[in-house]
This record gives structure tokens, C-alpha cells and sequence, in this order.
């Protein structure tokens, strides 16, 4: 079985494969709610659902108005690093060591120029694939109950997603989704 050349490339991406522009998601319009148009109830052909109201992820860029969103109780601001790849930018940091254990976890927040249709085209790439939302918004998490790291993306729009990584910790997915919460809160309507 071929593998498509987008779906390889976005596989890749942390080796430096860009795969220029991603491919338009193409509509479902079977299975729209009557009174509404078919449009506003379409996913993507991958089963990713459109985002209702977009947000601009722009105020998330570089690690200084990010760090001001996650405070002090979440992470150590001056631990705050600058990450760019072919997928996106962002920000990683150590978190507070847990009930003085010493040693801190990592959370790193990631402004990706892609939606979630590519992470459900590779849905049977994780060994774990939950869908829900975060503040109305669609979301995806990939790491297995019982990990102690955890992957969360969240579609900011159709054509962005914010990925929050957290790890290692006891309950990472509760972590990534009170970061995501807190960033997405700063984030205007387009």
C-alpha cells in the first residue's frame, strides 16, 4: 500500500521534510442538520470536525507573552526555550517538581500551521487516538491512558492547531489541558 506524499511528509516533519502547502480539507455534506447549511455541519473527509469559531494563534508567538499566560503556577518562567521547526514554533519549559521531588516535568506548547485533519489521517499511526474538545474547541489526544506523558492538539482553526506536550507526570493529559485552557483563553475570534 503507497503512502501519500503529505501524509509521509507530516510524519517526517521533525526530520525537516516540508511539505509546502497542506491539502485543502475537502467536505462531508451528507449528514447535515436540517435548518442548517450542510457547511456549517461538515468535517474534513479525515473525520476531523470543522472549527465553528476560529481563533488567531498569532499572540501565542515566542516564548515571552506565552510564559505570562501559563504563570508561575504552572511552569518556571525562566526556564522558558524557543523551539521552531518545519511544523510550527513555540516554547517549551520545566514545570515545578512535584511534592519536592527535585525534578520537574516538561510542557512544551507548539503553534502548528495545520488543523487536526492530518493527525486523524494518522490516527492509526498512535498507539491511543481520543477525540474531545477544550473550551468548545476540537481536540485530539494521542498518548495512552497510563502514560506519563501526554500529546494534545487542539485546533485553533481549520487550518491551525495548537499541540501542548506534557511529561513526564502523573496525570499529563489534566496538565496539557489546563495549559491548553490558559492559552486559548488569550486567543481573539478571527
Amino acid at each position: 500500500m503507497a503512502v501519500p506524499a503529505g501524509l509521509l511528509c507530516w510524519l517526517v516533519l521533525a526530520a525537516g521534510c516540508s511539505p509546502g502547502e497542506p491539502p485543502a480539507p475537502v467536505p462531508v455534506t451528507a449528514g447535515a442538520s436540517p435548518g442548517r447549511n450542510a457547511a456549517d455541519d461538515a468535517a474534513t473527509v479525515s473525520g476531523a470536525p470543522r472549527v465553528t469559531v476560529p481563533r488567531d494563534p498569532g499572540r501565542l508567538a515566542g516564548c515571552h507573552p506565552s510564559t505570562e499566560l501559563l504563570g508561575p503556577g504552572l511552569v518556571v518562567p525562566s526556564t522558558a526555550s524557543p523551539t521552531t521547526g518545519a511544523a510550527g514554533s513555540g516554547c517549551s519549559w520545566t514545570g515545578p517538581s512535584p511534592s519536592g521531588t527535585g525534578r520537574g516535568f516538561l510542557l512544551r506548547a507548539d503553534v502548528r500551521a495545520a488543523g487536526l485533519d492530518g493527525t486523524h489521517r494518522a490516527r492509526d499511526l498512535f498507539r491511543a487516538f481520543r477525540t474531545g474538545e477544550v473550551d468548545g474547541l476540537p481536540s485530539v489526544v494521542t498518548s495512552p491512558e497510563g502514560d506519563p506523558s501526554c500529546s494534545l492538539h487542539v485546533a485553533t482553526s481549520d487550518d491551525t492547531s495548537l499541540t501542548v506536550q506534557v511529561g513526564p507526570v502523573p496525570d499529563p493529559c489534566a496538565v496539557a489541558t489546563r495549559a491548553a485552557s490558559r492559552l486559548l483563553a488569550a486567543l481573539p475570534p478571527r
